[in-house]
């Protein structure tokens, strides 16, 4: 099954065991470090929780209550298994030769506005586009399981299955749920 999983959502350089993993007791205070600041590839680099970090992939505010520690983990670790319409990669060709992709964030008659992995927004001008492409892909990287330790990933999914509430952003002021 791992084999077919890998085969299928994009191949780990090293093995993932769920089991081991799920069995480890892990905890929300480490696992909330983890979310906003380890390493290259911090969560918080694209996900926001609670309105804080970035609004390039799915707010997070209310994952814990659509998903169990097993699911997270797979989605963590396969990232391309389950890609919301509104998050899928886009590539663009431009007339100057440069390659770019990212997530497109608006769009009007003149201009593109893509947002990349590495955390920027750009602006593109629609005349500069000589091709554009939707990729079958996520933007988050499929390795983010390698870079992690097995129990920072335990901490991890402890810190997510407390992130329950829904967040409404009015101007600078953030109320948290629950929302009737």
């Amino acid at each position: 099954a791992r084999e077919m999983l890998a085969t299928r959502y994009g191949e780990q350089h090293r093995t993932i065991d769920f089991d081991q993993i799920l069995s480890i007791e892990g905890e929300a205070e480490r696992g909330e470090s983890v979310f906003f600041s380890r390493g290259a590839t911090p969560c918080g680099k694209c996900h926001r929780t609670w309105g804080i970090g970035a609004a390039i992939g799915p707010d997070l505010s209310t994952i814990g209550t659509k998903y169990g520690r097993r699911e997270l983990l797979f989605h963590i670790v396969f990232p391309n298994s389950a890609i919301n319409f509104s998050y899928a990669v886009t590539s663009l060709m431009l007339d100057d030769g440069r390659v770019l992709s990212g997530v497109i964030v608006h769009e009007d008659q003149d201009d593109v506005q893509l947002a990349t992995a590495e955390g920027e927004t750009m602006v593109i001008a629609k005349g500069e586009i000589e091709e554009r492409q939707s990729q079958p892909t996520s933007l988050m990287p499929e390795n983010v399981g390698d870079s992690l330790s097995n129990r920072e990933l335990a901490d991890l999914l402890a810190f997510l299955g407390t992130v329950r509430r829904p967040v409404v952003e009015l101007g600078e002021t953030r109320l948290s749920g629950p929302m009737a």
